[in-house]
């Protein structure tokens, strides 16, 4: 007899700015979808970020216009905008529980960078989190993966949940840096796909405000 709790579905979740999309979100998000033998993995562009502002966060519209030019070629990887388009600051465990309301037959991994997963204690309701989804945490490195350790077991101690470690070739990129190339007027070709690279011209954006 099948197990009743059994969920027929397994969803990986990646929030975030994507201010912009760049290659290590999707080499982080492919990983994941793999090695945890993912249906799908959802994209969720934050609309009012809570620990971000600022004119260097693009509008709403351009980030989800570069996340669906940089997903548009893999079947796996979708977009939500159910937070961009909620007005308000949308918590990540409010948007677990939603998530989990309307999807009871849907297991949830929600995905992480190692440098968010540091401020993870910091995050409102981080307990509930843990309840409602598996945490996975994409290391840039192997040095990286290594000063999470005791990060992690930190917080499966605390919050009585298991974090994994997603598998990922290493990679030194961030939203940050490529704001900043841009805004000196260096290259930014191979960090992050050439469909995001003509959409971030042809709209001449991070140029004067990186």
């Amino acid at each position: 007899m099948a197990d009743a709790n059994k969920k027929s579905k397994r969803i990986g979740l990646i929030g975030g700015t994507f201010n912009p999309i760049h290659y290590g979100h999707l080499i982080i998000a492919e990983n994941a979808r793999e090695q945890f033998a993912l249906d799908r993995v959802v994209f969720i562009p934050t609309g009012l970020a809570p620990h971000k502002s600022g004119p260097q966060i693009l509008p709403k519209e351009h980030r989800c216009s570069m996340i669906e030019a940089a997903i548009r070629d893999n079947t796996h990887f979708f977009m939500s905008r159910m937070e961009v388009d909620a007005n308000e600051i949308c918590y990540t465990y409010r948007t677990l529980e939603i998530l989990t309301e309307e999807h009871p037959d849907t297991e949830f991994f929600f995905i992480l960078g190692g440098d968010s997963l540091k401020y993870f204690d910091h995050w409102n309701n981080p307990q509930r989190i843990s309840d409602l989804a598996t945490i996975i945490v994409g290391a840039r490195d192997e040095i990286e993966a290594y000063n999470l350790a005791e990060c992690i077991l930190n917080l499966e101690t605390r919050y009585d949940t298991r974090i994994e470690v997603i598998n990922c070739p290493a990679f030194d990129i961030s939203s940050e840096l490529i704001r900043s190339r841009i805004a000196a007027g260096q290259s930014i070709r191979y960090f992050l796909p050439d469909a995001v690279v003509d959409y971030i011209k042809e709209h001449h954006l991070y140029e004067y405000h990186a």
